[in-house]
């Protein structure tokens, strides 16, 4: 692969990765600002927005992700959205003053940053939807690792460090998911075909 190729696709997953931190959206400056050295036509420019789309990254308006959803999946995010609205959210004044609780380990706070990041959760998930893996399973795995950042945010220095460390790991956590989903369908086709 030619080495300008190799850099345009690390600018791409550079992209998609900052789309997916902010909800599924980029600005038209933050991609201009992620293409400025590419020297790109129009054209070139529009076919990114697009492949963007499919990757459910909207620029300059989020993408509507309940397009990608199966009713089913739509069924359960609306269940869980409803069984966690009762939980308790900190407000925004707040949460640096209970981030930093939580961060020299006072048990009551990292609960309530779980509680406060439970319902982000879904919003990332929807990002993944459509990749081969549940809506549900997702959010599972998006949970698994809140609960794990949660419990290790005596890592970060500041409320803002650990913000980004805990919307990493949920991040993380789905992709390796549908990373590892596809593996398993590749060994399922390589079996089938070797069967066949």
């Amino acid at each position: 692969m030619e080495e300008k190729e190799l850099e345009f696709r690390k600018k791409l997953e550079e992209i998609i990765t900052l789309g997916k931190k902010q909800n599924g959206s980029l600005t038209e400056g933050q991609l201009e600002e992620a293409l400025e050295d590419m020297s790109l036509s129009k054209e070139q420019t529009e076919a990114i927005v697009e492949y963007l789309k499919t990757n459910k990254i909207g620029v300059g308006e989020p993408v509507n992700l309940d397009e990608f959803m199966s009713t089913e999946e739509k069924e359960y995010l609306e269940s869980y959205l409803e069984e966690i609205s009762m939980l308790e959210t900190i407000p925004k004044s707040k949460l640096a003053e209970v981030t930093m609780k939580a961060i020299t380990g006072e048990k009551d706070a990292i609960l309530r940053i779980i509680n406060h990041y439970l319902p982000q959760v879904p919003d990332i998930a929807r990002l993944y939807v459509g990749q081969g893996v549940l809506l549900e399973d997702l959010i599972g795995e998006g949970n698994v690792a809140l609960t794990i950042m949660a419990g290790m945010l005596f890592e970060a220095e500041t409320a803002e460090e650990a913000d980004q460390m805990i919307l990493q790991s949920i991040l993380e956590a789905m992709e390796a998911a549908v990373i590892e989903n596809g593996e398993s369908e590749k060994e399922e086709d390589q079996i089938v075909s070797e069967i066949n």
